[in-house]
């Protein structure tokens, strides 16, 4: 079971495969069989075990096909009423085959799996543990604490039985449900990886890697340069998906050379990953794209500039593919390295942006006005429009750091922004006030005052008093700042 990797905001590589044959996809000459076993099976669910429920289920997987959705929802409704009767195996196989067909569980379901894989704990193999997670992560399903710490308690015990493949997937699992294991287990997943470092495929390496970073976990030195130095010798087998997945993971990370790994293992493992890129690069996908890009600016390395030039021809040749958190994402990558888009390719991320303006979310578009402002490039009177419209439209539930952000965006860009957007966000600003840290504060009157707009009293007031509460934080910097923007404001 090798499981996929994905992002802050995707899908990526994934292939899952259960041991014994492998088998090819349902030629259509064999459907009409298949679905008149499939209805007779729906007929008599009611009479099916664990056994049966669990069989027919990793057949329906292996066969790659969705003959009927009715049979899937019997079944599952068969596994609610027979719970009690999975084993670990049988339930391990039972949660594989949603996973591998990627059905999301009803809310029922999900209850009586959770339950019965909590159950089991006790009893399960290092197998189980690495499937239940990875195929919980597929579908959707939130484990909750109980089931994380039971997993985790077992976990301890079958370490030394974790294979590569097993590790890969309990580390992507957990990083995509969002679970958060104990430093026990966090430690003992890092020594069991420098174990195995050798034996992990690259996929493998990158699931170790962007797992532990989704669980907000930075490993030790020892395991960053055992994985860096197994991509570097496997580089050549990277998928382009797999190359954004871990040069994302070091930047999430903040990997910092000579302190999480040495300068020159680094250079080393950037140079191979910027070649691989370089070299697959025709077939990148947006999301890889974004997530190279996003891993770059968090380590705040700059790429090659070939591997720019590169980059910035593909982005757009499938700019259309790009959704909005995406293009936010890309152009925040480009501002947190400090480095203009070419004319090309910021033309094609306006009009694609100006196309999916109504899905941008308040943060999606207070980090693309941020980003377009940090980049130094200047939005299009259309892109202005569009973004002016949907931030209007989205205010009341932007946060403090999405105002500041926008606010410091269009200082930057000295754009002829409506007024009605500054006059809009000032305001909400006073809803928002007693949540604001100076660093906020800070910024948001240095971009009023930098785009000569003066908010109104209220808002003013609003700010001066939660400045006042915290002064006994702040240093001469921060006070001088605040007056310093004030004063400029009149």
């Amino acid at each position: 079971s090798v499981a996929g990797s994905a992002d802050t905001a995707g899908s990526a590589d994934s292939a899952s495969t259960e041991p014994g044959a492998e088998a090819s996809p349902v030629a259509p000459s064999e459907l009409g069989p298949l679905a008149v076993l499939c209805a007779r099976a729906e007929a008599c669910a009611g009479a099916f075990s664990a056994q049966d429920v669990t069989m027919l289920m990793w057949c329906l997987a292996k066969l790659e096909t969705r003959l009927s959705p009715a049979l899937v929802a019997a079944m599952s409704e068969r596994f609610e009423a027979t719970a009690g009767n999975f084993n670990p195996q049988l339930l391990s196989k039972f949660i594989w085959a949603l996973g591998t067909m990627q059905l999301p569980p009803s809310p029922a379901l999900q209850r009586a799996m959770v339950q019965r894989a909590t159950e089991e704990a006790p009893r399960l193999k290092a197998y189980d543990i690495s499937i239940q997670a990875w195929a919980f992560a597929r579908v959707g399903v939130v484990p909750g604490a109980e089931l994380v710490d039971a997993w985790s308690a077992r976990a301890l015990q079958v370490m030394t039985d974790f294979h590569p493949r097993e590790l890969s997937n309990l580390c992507w699992g957990f990083g995509e449900m969002g679970a958060i294991p104990g430093p026990e287990l966090l430690a003992a997943v890092e020594a069991r990886a420098i174990a195995i470092s050798r034996e992990l495929v690259p996929q493998g390496v990158c699931n170790v890697m962007q797992g532990l970073a989704k669980m907000g976990h930075t490993p030790g030195v020892e395991l960053v340069e055992a994985l860096s130095r197994r991509a570097v010798a496997t580089s050549s087998e990277f998928t382009p998906q797999g190359v954004a997945n871990l040069v994302w993971a070091l930047g999430t990370m903040k990997v910092a050379p000579g302190i999480s790994i040495a300068n020159q293992q680094l250079e080393d493992l950037l140079h191979a990953m910027t070649t691989r890129a370089t070299a697959t690069m025709p077939r990148f996908e947006p999301l890889g794209i974004s997530l190279l890009m996003l891993g770059f600016g968090g380590l705040k390395i700059p790429p090659a500039a070939n591997l720019i030039a590169a980059l910035e021809k593909r982005a757009v040749a499938t700019v259309d593919e790009f959704n909005a958190q995406m293009l936010a994402n890309l152009l925040k990558a480009f501002a947190r390295l400090k480095i203009s888009p070419g004319e090309a390719l910021m033309a094609a991320l306006s009009a694609r942006a100006v196309a999916v303006s109504g899905d941008f979310t308040p943060q999606g578009v207070a980090t693309l006005m941020w980003a377009i402002g940090m980049c130094k490039a200047r939005a299009t009177p259309e892109l202005c429009h569009a973004m002016t419209a949907r931030a209007l439209a989205t205010l009341g539930d932007f946060g403090a750091q999405d105002v500041s952000m926008l606010a410091h965006g269009l200082a930057k860009q000295g754009a002829p922004y409506d007024q009605q957007l500054l006059s809009a966000a000032s305001a909400h600003t006073i809803a928002l006030a007693p949540t604001l840290t100076p660093r906020v504060i800070t910024s948001l009157l240095g971009s009023f005052s930098a785009t000569a707009f003066t908010p109104a009293a209220a808002t003013l007031e609003a700010l001066t008093a939660q400045s006042l509460a915290s002064v006994p934080e702040c240093g001469p910097a921060y006070l001088g700042m605040v007056v310093a923007s004030i004063g400029k404001m009149g």
